[in-house]
């Protein structure tokens, strides 16, 4: 049985504050540019020390010609190879029959092997789903293992969202205050702040709808135009991560050690045992440092309402999922169970707080 201890969790719930910006005096300077010009003179030398080379256009030419014949590389290769269906039975047959038979067992033994991993991973799923995690936490515990403390732990969630509806985020959400670790879970809506005073109020109904329902809540607005960054969802949530870093860490005081950063997206549904696994891992893993944990997902949200070939190709896609993370060499950890997503694939994953240092 696990223990039962009573967590009282930090409740986060930021309001839009308005910011004025600063009223600015510009002068013009072009009066005391031209008195500068008048009075600045230039000493120009008499020739030249030494005389300028002269640009050697063949170089450039052949390192076009160069550059433009290895860029033909990769179609000339593809080309061979599509090609010589035709004309490799009639001029080199025996190369042409050894090729085409270690193909196939290529491929047999790739289909073989994503055969029996993905039936061995859907083993370890349904392992996982019946575990109990606190349990095993507390009988690693008494064994001595290495550990941290249980209640310490804090996960933050990061949900990019643009222009999505609440009600796309709420199944996302439900999901993260169904779970039993839902007191040691912080969600951060990642907003634009080019979506303007939508996105704040939606920001606001989400927040007064899961105040108390999850560890803490609370909205980023990223904003536009940051010299030298690429608007899009890895810089949305890069701002996040700062600025959670920052209000949790910095401000609140909570130890960065103690913390997982999981990024994933706005319609991602969450198993409810997943941060219960997650946080098993996460306190019992010496090497939790130097983890990342990834689960895999499934396209099941709206399986239904897209058509048939890509159900499909989406059902390939979770097998393939359960088969590589089940491998036992080359593999990635394994916390289970996974979560439900809808196309198109998420980048999703959980990581330290301490390794991202935002």
């Amino acid at each position: 049985m696990p223990l039962g201890i009573e967590i009282t969790p930090a409740v986060v719930s930021l309001s839009p504050a308005s910011v004025e910006a600063p009223q600015l005096s510009i002068h013009s300077p072009g009066a005391t540019f031209a008195a500068e010009a008048r009075t600045l003179t230039l000493d120009l030398p008499r020739r030249l020390d030494r005389e300028i080379a002269r640009p050697q256009v063949g170089a450039g030419r052949g390192r076009a010609v160069l550059k433009r014949a290895l860029e033909t590389v990769p179609a000339l290769i593809a080309l061979t190879v599509i090609s010589s269906l035709i004309w490799g039975p009639l001029f080199v047959p025996v190369p042409f029959a050894i090729c085409i038979l270690a193909f196939h067992a290529y491929w047999l033994w790739r289909a073989q092997m994503n055969g029996i991993h993905a039936f061995k991973g859907f083993l370890l799923l349904r392992r996982h789903k019946k575990t109990d995690w606190r349990a095993e936490y507390e009988q690693r515990r008494a064994d001595g293992k290495l550990y941290l403390e249980w209640e310490a732990i804090r996960h933050i969630v990061i949900i990019p969202n643009y222009t999505e509806t609440a009600e796309k985020l709420r199944p996302c959400l439900d999901s993260l205050a169904e779970s039993p670790e839902a007191a040691s879970i912080v969600a951060v809506l990642a907003i634009e702040e080019r979506e303007g005073a939508e996105g704040r109020r939606r920001a606001d109904v989400l927040c007064g709808e899961y105040k108390g329902r999850v560890g803490g809540i609370f909205a980023t607005y990223h904003p536009w135009g940051i010299p030298g960054e690429v608007a899009g969802k890895s810089s949305n949530e890069n701002w996040a991560a700062r600025r959670a870093k920052e209000y949790l860490v910095d401000r609140l005081g909570y130890n960065i050690d103690c913390i997982t950063i999981t990024s994933c997206d706005a319609d991602t549904v969450f198993d409810r045992n997943y941060f219960s696994c997650l946080t098993y891992h996460f306190a019992t893993d010496p090497n939790r440092y130097l983890r990342f944990w990834q689960a895999p997902f499934f396209f099941y949200n709206n399986i239904w309402h897209i058509p048939a070939p890509l159900r499909f190709s989406h059902s390939l896609a979770g097998m393939t999922q359960m088969g590589r993370l089940s491998r036992s060499f080359l593999r990635m950890r394994w916390p289970m169970p996974p979560p439900r997503v809808s196309p198109p694939t998420p980048v999703w994953l959980t990581i330290p707080l301490v390794v991202a240092r935002p």
